[in-house]
């Protein structure tokens, strides 16, 4: 204690009841406040971070509080914010204030270190004996954390003795990056205790209002149609300032042009040039000019994207492989303005992976005269994805699973296709091919090791196939043409599953995620290829997220 005393004289050592006290003056504990004057509307989060905009010229600039000494500093431009403001609240953007109130704290701790102040305190000392007979000192400021993160096994013994510290100049037994965590986390509880669960809550609220105080209403228009999209699972909802910033700052467009479907493309130049400033005029040449595609895209089919729905471009857009070509060729089909988007958008995912560059004008025959066939399916049953009648989404994935099976026999088969064939003839063709692959199948490996998940032990009404003889079983009983996935299954590249549940059974298929350990949802098909019960298909993604979670915990061991 006397060792103690003698460093808190010192003026520029501070213990942590200065820091926190420091934190408290600072502001860090409002979590935001909104200022305006004459010139500027100010945004303060936790006394450190602003967002400011000048009225006059509408630009907007970030800055951080940075401290000189215990109670004065200066504002210091920033290029950028330590975490995310959210312009339509959400629960997730009160999670994220917790992100703030720590990173604001860091940068106290930070400034302070910086302008010459050190930081004195205890440590608990303990003795850590490990399963190898091994001892070692181990010192924290926090003792729960000693006994929460130990190994099973091992033996900790508190000495009743105290370790002295002074960040950042000395400490035992702990690292100063340790220790600096430790610092924050416990000035970080005291000001949680203080601020309280719902004060964050409220926070976040205000925090999602406060910012359109910054944000140009016209430049969001535009921004929201050429970043999201919900139908690619990235909802207009999910946009968060930081980005919508960017764009502003980097994409400049004539006032009154309207790309119409090809928005999205106005995205892609962003993604695809991380710096550098963009002046649009509105000319379809001069934004495909500034483009790159995974294909040898024409002008003329890229100009027809722009009287495409906007959405259907925006799921062709996250396409990173040659069938880029194929589904923009689809996209310009004029019946494809009588389907509905969910649908279109179920074709464009299968035929992201189901592409070959010989087999294009095939492929594109098959799905044209599919389209054909069913023209006046939504103009009869409609859709609605939450309809009181689940028959009919039933039946439109009953028939989209059709058209990817004959892809699939199209592409195995190598038929030759003529030009007056119809869809009859090809889910004919396609039926038959099914049941020769059933009778004839034969497989160069004929068990392979799959995940190694014992699914008896999670769930008995799941069985991974993982050998040959299993798939022609499953493909028998289930009318359909599994048994084909064997060199896939056998490689790793793919994983088929045969799922029970109730009066219904479905097989369902996964692929590999892209230069990952993971798998990714592919399809799941009830018998004869028939759509499968909306409780199915949500077990299918639990059965999928199950995989992903035990095999990633697996790998990092």
């Amino acid at each position: 204690m006397h060792v103690i005393n003698q460093l808190a004289c010192n003026s520029n050592t501070l213990s942590l009841h200065d820091i926190f006290k420091i934190c408290q003056n600072t502001g860090v504990l409002r979590l935001v406040k909104t200022e305006e004057d004459e010139k500027y509307i100010r945004i303060i989060i936790c006394g450190i971070y602003r967002i400011q905009k000048n009225k006059k010229n509408g630009k907007v600039s970030m800055w951080g509080y940075k401290l000189k000494d215990k109670e004065s500093g200066v504002w210091c431009r920033r290029n950028s914010l330590p975490s995310n403001v959210y312009l339509f609240w959400s629960k997730k953007a009160a999670f994220d204030m917790d992100d703030w109130l720590r990173c604001a704290i860091n940068y106290v701790i930070k400034s302070l270190v910086e302008a010459g102040f050190s930081i004195a305190d205890k440590l608990y000392l303990y003795r850590i004996r490990a399963r190898n007979g091994k001892s070692a000192f181990v010192s924290t400021l926090i003792p729960s954390s000693v006994i929460q993160y130990l190994y099973y096994g091992e033996l900790y013994h508190p000495l009743g003795k105290v370790a002295l510290f002074n960040y950042p100049y000395s400490a035992q037994h702990i690292t100063k990056h340790e220790l600096l965590e430790e610092i924050e986390k416990k000035i970080y509880q005291r000001a949680y205790k203080v601020i309280g669960v719902d004060n964050e809550f409220n926070a976040s609220k205000a925090l999602s209002k406060s910012i359109w105080m910054i944000v140009d209403k016209s430049i969001f228009t535009k921004y929201a149609r050429a970043s999201h999209c919900s139908i690619t699972y990235n909802s207009v909802r999910q946009a968060i300032f930081k980005d919508y910033l960017d764009f502003s700052k980097r994409i400049h467009i004539t006032e009154g042009v309207d790309f119409g479907g090809l928005w999205p493309m106005v995205g892609r130049l962003r993604r695809q040039h991380k710096t550098g400033r963009f002046i649009l005029s509105g000319k379809t040449k001069e934004l495909f000019e500034k483009l790159n595609f995974p294909c040898n895209l024409s002008y003329g089919d890229f100009r027809k994207l722009r009287h495409t729905r906007l959405s259907l471009v925006s799921a062709l857009n996250d396409n990173r492989y040659e069938s880029f070509r194929l589904i923009t060729r689809l996209l310009h089909n004029p019946l494809i303005k009588r389907y509905p988007v969910k649908v279109v958008f179920w074709i464009i995912e299968y035929l992201e992976s189901r592409y070959r560059y010989d087999k294009e004008d095939d492929i594109y025959r098959v799905c044209s005269k599919w389209l054909e066939y069913h023209c006046d399916l939504f103009k009869n049953i409609g859709f609605r994805e939450h309809h009181s009648e689940p028959w009919i989404m039933s039946r439109w994935e009953t028939e989209k699973n059709f058209l990817c099976h004959a892809i699939d026999w199209l592409l195995d088969e190598e038929p030759l296709i003529h030009k007056n064939q119809q869809w009859p003839s090809f889910w004919r063709l396609s039926d038959e091919w099914t049941q020769r692959v059933r009778q004839n199948a034969t497989a160069a490996i004929k068990e392979w090791k799959g995940t190694g998940i014992d699914w008896k032990a999670i769930d008995k009404g799941v069985t991974e196939l993982v050998t040959f003889e299993g798939l022609c079983n499953e493909g028998r009983e289930m009318e359909h043409c599994v048994a084909s996935y064997a060199d896939w299954c056998a490689s790793g590249q793919y994983l088929a599953i045969s799922v029970s549940m109730e009066n219904e059974r479905a097989t369902l298929g996964l692929s590999r995620t892209e230069h990952n350990i993971t798998y990714q949802f592919d399809q799941m098909r009830g018998i004869h290829n028939q759509a499968v019960s909306r409780n199915m298909l949500y077990r299918g993604k639990h059965i999928l997220k199950t995989i992903n979670t035990i095999l990633t915990k697996t790998d990092s061991v």
